[in-house]
């Protein structure tokens, strides 16, 4: 769910793969995000199940985040800049501890 805007300057969509379904190890969420607009908009994150956190995995400007480090994001608020893009992908947190360094 967007905020408030202008209609057309801002969508989201998301992906959400049952593994079971699938044939995969564990359910997947995919989240992207992006704002057209020349002016910065905040998207509100979906809701994800309690054992899941949203992991920023790309963004083109506001935030950055190197390939396969993922940033953990510990809010339900998404801020993007102006024209600018974000894909987020929900892992387990137990599988952030896991692989933590």
């Amino acid at each position: 769910m967007i905020h408030e805007q202008e209609p057309g300057h801002c969508f989201a969509y998301m992906d959400a793969e049952d593994h079971v379904r699938y044939g995969t190890e564990q359910d997947c969420f995919i989240y992207i995000a992006v704002n057209a607009h020349w002016e910065a908009h905040d998207f509100e994150l979906p809701v994800v199940p309690e054992e899941f956190i949203w992991r920023l995995a790309f963004a083109s400007a506001g935030i950055s985040t190197d390939a396969g480090q993922e940033q953990p994001l510990d809010h339900p608020v998404l801020p993007r800049g102006a024209c600018s893009a974000a894909v987020l992908i929900a892992r387990r947190k137990a599988d952030m501890i896991l692989t933590k360094h």
